[in-house]
């Protein structure tokens, strides 16, 4: 993993005590690990900090668990903590079962304090989401493009089988 990316990943769950990061694992491993289970730690206190059925929330915990034994004392575990962290996501987005229908809804919201916190940040958030091409930002390119041809909002939203309300929202952008 680029040192660089495992810095900028740990300082979104645990802020600046995680900056310069990067140069210090870079020649310590077992260093990393230790990072990681600070996150660990972190996160657990998140998700007692949800509010979900307590089957939903012990899944959770599980799953941090696992992520812990998994890291043990290996400083490069691979495919085991990529499994574990997979297993983690997909109880956070609710994929509590294997039939790959969602049984709890993520939902998530800002305070006031959080958005406008987030807006006097160095970087807009727009900023962000343009360096990082996913389905939606490409999504979002081709309205555009065709908006530029000519095409009216009802047309962009028969072309992707979506409501018109979606084609205008995309068409706003990020907020």
């Amino acid at each position: 993993m680029d040192a660089l990316y495992f810095e900028r990943t740990i300082r979104r769950i645990l802020g600046d005590r995680a900056y310069g990061l990067a140069g210090t694992i870079s020649t310590n491993r077992s260093y990393r690990r230790r990072w990681i289970r600070k996150a660990l730690r972190h996160i657990e206190r998140r998700i007692g900090a949800l509010d979900t059925t307590p089957f939903h929330r012990e899944l959770m915990a599980c799953e941090v668990a696992r992520i812990r034994a998994t890291l043990g004392r290996n400083d490069d575990p691979a495919w085991p903590l990529v499994d574990s962290v997979f297993a983690l996501v997909g109880s956070l987005l609710g994929f509590t079962t294997g039939d790959g229908e969602p049984r709890y809804e993520a939902t998530y919201f800002q305070t006031h304090d959080q958005y406008y916190a987030e807006r006097a940040e160095r970087r807009d958030p727009a900023d962000r989401l343009a360096t990082c091409r996913n389905a939606y930002a490409t999504r979002r390119q081709l309205m555009a493009e065709l908006k530029a041809q000519g095409f009216s909002v009802f047309e962009i939203s028969l072309v992707f089988q979506t409501s018109q309300h979606k084609v205008t929202e995309l068409l706003k952008g990020p907020h």
